[in-house]
Parts: C-alpha cells; sequence; structure tokens
C-alpha cells in the first residue's frame, strides 16, 4: 500500500452515491478515488443528466470513444463528489476549470480554494481533490508483466512520480505558489503493471482514500 512515516490512512470501498467524504479537505488532508472507468454509479443516464452541455459536447469531440467515455466518467464522478459537500445536485456545481484542465471549487463561507485532479489508464479513473495545488501521475509500461519486468516497473514508478510532480507543479489558476514551496508525494498502488502518484504542494498529514481497502 501507499502507507508513508507520520501519514494516516482511512481506506474505504467505493459503494455507492455515499461513498463520496462529505466536506472538503482541510490542509495536510487529502482526498482519493479510484473507480473503473465503467463504475455502475456513472451510467450514461448519470452522465447526460449530470454534465453541461459543454462538457457532453467534449466528450463527443474526442477522436478515440474510450478517451470520452473516461473523461465522462472521471466529470460525471468528480460532480457527484463534489455536490456532497457543497451539498447540492451534481449539475448545479460550479466546475473552474483551468486551462491544464486541473478544477477549482470555492468552499462556501471560507476563504480558500480546493483543487480537483482527475486522470485516466486503462480502466482506471483516479482523482485527487487537495486543499492546495495537487497532480495525478498514472503510468501503464508495456511487458511489465514478465518477471524479468522488475526494472521496467521501477523506472514507471519514478516516471509516474515525475508525472505528478509535473502535474502539481503546472497547476494553474488563483492559488499561490509561495517560493519556498516543498513538494511532497506519495505511491498510489494500482493493479497490475500500472504505476501512479500522487503530488501536492504541502506535507500530507491524512489520506482518505476510497476504492482502496487494507
Amino acid at each position: 500500500m501507499f502507507f508513508a512515516p507520520g501519514v494516516n490512512y482511512e481506506l474505504h470501498r467505493v459503494t455507492g452515491l455515499y461513498s463520496p467524504a462529505l466536506r472538503f479537505p482541510v490542509p495536510g488532508e487529502l482526498f482519493l478515488w479510484r473507480l473503473r472507468g465503467e463504475w455502475h454509479m456513472a451510467t450514461a443516464t448519470n452522465g447526460r443528466n449530470w454534465l453541461t452541455l459543454d462538457e457532453r459536447r467534449r466528450v463527443k469531440g474526442f477522436n478515440n470513444p474510450v478517451t470520452g467515455r473516461q473523461f465522462s466518467v472521471g466529470r460525471t464522478v468528480l460532480r457527484m463528489i463534489l455536490s456532497k459537500m457543497l451539498n447540492c445536485d451534481p449539475i448545479a456545481v460550479r466546475l473552474d476549470t483551468t486551462a491544464d484542465d486541473h478544477v477549482m471549487v470555492k468552499v462556501p463561507n471560507e476563504n480558500r480554494i480546493i483543487m480537483a485532479d482527475v486522470s485516466y489508464v486503462g480502466m482506471w479513473v483516479v482523482i485527487a481533490v487537495s486543499a492546495g495545488r495537487v497532480g495525478i501521475g498514472l503510468v501503464n509500461p508495456r511487458g511489465a508483466l514478465s518477471s524479468q519486468a522488475s526494472g521496467v516497473l521501477d523506472a514507471a514508478q519514478i516516471q509516474a512520480r515525475e508525472r505528478s510532480h509535473h502535474r502539481a507543479c503546472d497547476a494553474l489558476g488563483r492559488l499561490p505558489l509561495a517560493p519556498e514551496t516543498r513538494w511532497h508525494s506519495l505511491v498510489l498502488p494500482m493493479p497490475g503493471a500500472v504505476r501512479g502518484a500522487v503530488t501536492v504542494d504541502e506535507p500530507i498529514r491524512n489520506v482518505t482514500a476510497f476504492g482502496w481497502t487494507s
């Protein structure tokens, strides 16, 4: 698992509409979700009802239907997650999307913004929500399931960490980045040969993860 010294973990299954966290993360806290791209709660009906017209146009605009499906599921689940935090319908969630596709949401009655990142690999969708800048890196190395592939897997893990760091560094918008910022990364356990990592701009003290079990 992705256990690290000094980090408290709370692991949950993804079981339905009530599996997402019901509040916004605070500084030092990270929320994570891992689910299959065909997750039953993100059906075509939900996607049609919960996505905006622009989001539905974007789904249709992908050259690869699989990529469009991944985006649809990821955005649908993200809206569902944030709707629980905001206590509103998923379609009513106002998403401030940056140029690099990070999503920011203002916390009601608080002078702070939370950031979400969504990443895809194969059949998997991974979502991270943080009180600061956050980036996810996922890598699926070819041929890494053979018994001689340990070096390939190690290299893939390093690549996943580098991708997550770049995603976090490139996060644009209204979240200030102090000159003395120190980045903090965690390994994201993924099935098979897939390797994952998440990077944030503050020390991680607590992780609540849905889709992973102890």
